[in-house]
């Protein structure tokens, strides 16, 4: 499986927590909840911790039922991957 086709980036995934501790940080306890969940939408770091376990749990499936072989070139999405994996597969 080539991961370089992995839908998950890790520099996006890094982005968008950077955005979430902003908001998390800069937002005032009197904000309403509406206008701290539309930020929280707005930063993406659901969707792509969302993206990355789905395809990490995708991978462990494979893994744990055919001998396939993890190849990628981007090493920092490599790791994550990895990393995912060895924590779903124990």
């Amino acid at each position: 499986y080539n991961l370089s086709k992995f839908p998950c980036n890790l520099k996006r995934l890094q982005s968008s927590y950077e955005k979430l501790i902003e908001i998390c940080i800069t937002t005032p306890d009197d904000d309403d909840d509406d206008k701290w969940l539309t930020k929280l939408h707005a930063c993406k770091w659901l969707k792509y911790v969302s993206k990355a376990l789905h395809g990490a749990a995708t991978l462990a499936k494979l893994l744990n039922f055919k001998n396939i072989e993890l190849v990628g070139s981007d090493t920092d999405n490599s790791c994550l991957m990895s990393s995912l994996i060895q924590i779903l597969l124990r």
